[in-house]
């Protein structure tokens, strides 16, 4: 009983002493054919057939070639030596192999089975469970219906294959490592093709090198990916992603959030949502989309198309290079323009606009102010509800209307029609050019007239009027007096 217990311990336990055992292996020697002193032993023993020595068998219909073997169950077949069998119809071939149960195979040396219906081919291997098959070297198998073809390979689980690997590790159930190796799985139904990857979760699929997963139904193909979450999809090399749901097509990406969308490589997405089609794109909060490269999104609903552009707030849109939009439902079609609020529209090139609801449509205008309109170039805006149509005008005021070029008006609500004209006051009306203006209600029609005051209407060229209002113009000096007519008496009758 001594022997029986050494010899099975020694061989099972071979996996963790892989070495030693190797160094230890005791190699076959056939048993005795002839004779030997005038005495040949029966090869017939208990119904059992029997070729070599110092065997003990308990059981029938076995069949040994081998010495020092100890069987016990029936219908055996053990070619070799040193080998202990505990079951019934199992196969050896080897030496120094430990079997406990039933229909196993066993083909190699050193081998430790404890279980049923295995197929063990190789040598220092060790299988716990049933329905294991093992093709290769140094491998370790606890559970049941795990198929291994590689060397130094760990299963613990149900049902898990390892095709053509070597130093792979599974915990787990229903998993495959296909032509890999230095591999780590934990969880169920993962599938890793390729070299040195970590898998903790269920229902993964890598195909790559290097890459790293945690989460269920991620599926990765790439180099030195890393995966934390679930659903994710990732197609490209040293991306990184925390959340779920997202979509990576490239490389050096780094996603943190759920159902974000990323094509192109070296884009930064922190939030939900949000989709990036381009390279080196940033973008911070939810639902936003960039379209191009190097583009900051910071906010929610924001849209660009093209470069380099900034979009922070609420709902902005850009199409274009350059462009700066903060604040709420900016929009921007062209290059390098600037808006610092809320509802402005910018459609050109270099605009600025601060404020609410101004429109620039043109190039080089400035509005600082709300409600303004520039039709042009650059126009220079300050106040509110101000429109100017034409090219470098200047309005600072409210309410003032300008059609034409080089005009300033400084005032509230006055209309400039021409070119050069200088309004300065309120509730003017300029018509032509070179007027000059400074005062209230003034009315000029003409070229280079020059009104000072309030009140006044002027038609013509180069008039000069001061005056303060109209209604303190001296009255003309008054009429003489009209003659009264002398009457002459009538002379008499009869003189």
């Amino acid at each position: 009983m001594v022997k029986l217990q050494t010899l099975f311990l020694g061989a099972f336990l071979f996996c963790s002493s892989k070495a030693d055992l190797i160094a230890t292996t005791t190699s076959y020697t056939p048993a005795p054919t002839t004779c030997v002193g005038g005495s040949c032993p029966a090869p017939v023993v208990d119904n059992n057939i029997v070729y070599g020595a110092n065997n003990n068998l308990v059981g029938n219909l076995n069949t040994l070639i081998g010495s020092s073997n100890t069987v016990q169950g029936y219908s055996n077949n053990i070619v070799g030596n040193g080998n202990v069998n505990l079951g019934s119809v199992n196969t050896v071939a080897g030496c120094n192999n430990a079997l406990q149960g039933n229909y196993n195979q066993v083909s190699g040396n050193l081998n430790g089975v404890i279980g049923s219906v295995n197929t063990v081919v190789g040598s220092g291997n060790g299988v716990i469970g049933n329905y294991n098959g093992v093709v290769g070297n140094l491998n370790n198998l606890s559970g049941s219906g795990n198929l291994v073809s590689g060397s130094v390979n760990t299963v613990s689980g149900d049902l898990n294959t390892i095709a053509n690997g070597y130093y792979n590790t599974i915990s787990g159930a229903q998993n495959v490592i296909n032509n890999g190796n230095y591999n780590g799985v934990i969880g169920t139904a993962n599938y890793v093709q390729g070299s040195a990857n970590l898998v903790n979760g269920n229902a993964n699929a890598l195909v790559g090198n290097l890459n790293v997963v945690g989460g269920s139904n991620n599926n990765v193909a790439g180099t030195a990916n890393g995966v934390a979450g679930n659903c994710n999809n990732v197609v490209g090399s040293s991306n990184g992603v925390i959340g779920s749901g997202n979509n990576l097509n490239g490389n050096l990406n780094v996603v943190q959030g759920n159902i974000n969308s990323v094509q192109g490589s070296t884009n930064v997405i922190a939030g939900n949502s949000n989709t990036a089609i381009g390279n080196s794109n940033s973008i911070i909060g939810n639902i936003n989309t960039a379209i191009g490269s190097s583009n900051t999104l910071t906010g929610n609903l924001n849209q660009v198309l093209g470069n380099q552009n900034t979009a922070i707030g609420l709902s902005n849109v850009i199409v274009g290079n350059s462009n700066l939009a903060a604040g709420v439902a900016n929009s921007q079609i062209g290059s390098n323009n600037v808006a610092v609020g809320n509802s402005n529209s910018q459609f050109g090139n270099s605009n600025t606009a601060i404020g609410c609801a101004n429109t620039a449509i043109g190039s080089g205008n400035t509005q600082i102010g709300n409600a303004n309109l520039a039709y042009g170039n650059n126009n220079n805006i300050q106040g509110s509800v101000n429109t100017v149509i034409g090219n470098t005008n200047i309005a600072a005021g409210n309410g003032n209307t300008i059609l034409g070029n080089t005009n300033a008006v400084g005032g509230n609500c006055n209309t400039v029609a021409g070119v050069s004209n200088t309004v300065l006051g309120n509730t003017n009306i300029a018509t032509g050019n070179t007027n000059y203006i400074s005062g209230s209600s003034n009315v000029v029609n003409g070229v280079s007239n020059g009104v000072i005051g309030s009140g006044n209407l002027v038609v013509g060229s180069s008039n000069n009027v001061v005056s303060t209002s109209a209604c303190n113009v001296p009255p003309p000096p008054p009429l003489p007096a009209y003659p009264t007519p002398v009457v002459v008496p009538k002379p008499a009758c009869g003189c």
